[in-house]
């Protein structure tokens, strides 16, 4: 979110005037160093029309191993983003895509959903939106640390460029609030929001850009209201190493919608597939903490199996009993292929 701040927004008090470093005041701050903010900054510093401006982002991780970030093969984030092909040649307008790790970015080009109650299907081919018939690729899925890696190595490209662009990191935003001050060469930031870090450090915005996330100061600062509604629900994550033997996996995204939830499965990288399962919270819980070999069986179940032998498993691991849900699923699986 952003918004430009004027003095009839937020009728207040004032505070007597004091100065302020002319290197603490900014024409940009961004609060937030996730992908949404890391690669505003870039957005900002690679256009010509704001790259003399002066830019600040403010992050409270340490991004330093971000930055380095270095992914052992075979081992992948369960953060990961689906990226357009829209998005990925912004990133490339703004100079992100040429650090991103691209043997890490997968595309997929069709889609197939279906009911998990009634078996109705759809399958989203994206080669039906071409007259030659040929596929493209409709999302990327990309994990977050790439994105931001790439884009904070892009950072200090455009530092290296001249461009006015400082982090600040390792630090939390204690308070914002609107502070009569000016700049020690003279110039009046009355109506500049005062950004108090809590490692003592005080900056300026005249633009005040908020990516921090669903506990947004900037938001609470700006007055905007936030409303939402508990689902009864929550999403389970995970990598996922699939069946070698089913190479068109790697091209498809799957999902199934269950009456406790939809659970879905887009393709990371060659044998390796994202999921995220949304469900009732004890259902998620259970996932959590079964064994890994429990955990696939469930997986491939609530792809495969009816509700009525899904709600049979949910049972048998959410009791915390003893169960054999290998055994339960084979069962099931011979007695669903026999002919009545």
């Amino acid at each position: 979110m952003l918004r430009s701040f004027q003095r009839s927004c937020f009728p207040g008090k004032r505070n007597f005037a004091t100065s302020i470093s002319r290197d603490l005041a900014y024409d940009v701050v961004i609060i937030g160093g996730g992908v949404a903010g890391v690669t505003l900054a870039c957005a900002l510093a690679s256009s010509p029309a704001v790259s003399r401006q002066r830019i600040a982002l403010v992050e409270a991780m340490d991004l330093t191993g971000v930055k380095s970030w270095e992914p052992k093969q075979d081992n992948y984030s369960n953060r990961v983003v689906s990226l357009t092909p829209g998005t990925m040649n912004f990133f490339s307008k703004i100079g992100v895509k040429s650090h991103m790790l691209l043997d890490r970015t997968h595309g997929y080009r069709d889609m197939r959903v279906w009911d998990g109650v009634t078996g109705a299907k759809i399958h989203l081919d994206s080669a039906l939106l071409n007259t030659n018939g040929q596929q493209q690729t409709i999302a990327y899925m990309v994990e977050n640390v790439n994105v931001q890696s790439a884009a904070l190595k892009r950072i200090e490209e455009c530092r290296a460029q001249g461009v006015h662009i400082d982090i600040f990191q390792k630090t939390k935003v204690a308070e914002i609030n609107r502070e009569s001050e000016v700049s020690q060469d003279g110039i009046d930031l009355k109506d500049w929001p005062t950004i108090h870090l809590d490692d003592g450090k005080k900056l300026k915005a005249r633009l005040l850009i908020g990516a921090d996330g669903i506990n947004s100061p900037v938001r609470d600062f700006a007055g905007i209201e936030s409303l939402g509604w508990d689902y009864d629900a929550q999403g389970v994550v995970a990598t996922l190493k699939l069946d070698p033997e089913r190479p068109e996996s790697s091209l498809t995204a799957w999902q199934r919608f269950l009456p406790t939830g939809p659970i879905a499965m887009l393709p990371l990288a060659e044998g390796y597939a994202s999921m995220v399962w949304s469900t009732y919270p004890g259902i998620a819980q259970a996932l959590k903490t079964i064994p890994a070999s429990d955990f696939c069986t469930m997986v491939n179940a609530a792809f495969r199996m009816s509700h009525v032998d899904l709600s049979y498993l949910y049972k048998q691991i959410t009791q915390g009993k003893s169960h054999d849900i290998q055994g339960e699923y084979e069962w099931r699986e011979s007695i669903a292929k026999k002919p009545l």
